[in-house]
């Protein structure tokens, strides 16, 4: 219907499923983030790899329509 009322079709792909998928890692870089963010010398770096490879997972499952939520890793 939607299609047809002249709307293109746009491929979806939930982040949430991605973060569920990799929930161990998700886990570890956040207790990793989470143990040094009230030093002085706060280390975002474990939760934000996490996250931009999440979505780098994400747009990869979009744009190839695959159906599970497994991180792409480029060569």
């Amino acid at each position: 219907m939607v299609i047809q009322a002249g709307y293109a079709y746009v491929p979806y792909s939930s982040l949430e499923s991605v973060i569920e998928i990799n929930k161990e890692a998700y886990y570890l870089a956040l207790r990793q983030t989470q143990g040094a963010i009230r030093t002085d010398v706060a280390d975002w770096q474990p939760w934000l790899v996490f996250f931009l490879r999440s979505l780098a997972g994400q747009g990869h499952l979009t744009q190839h329509g695959r159906g599970r939520g497994v991180w792409y890793e480029p060569a």
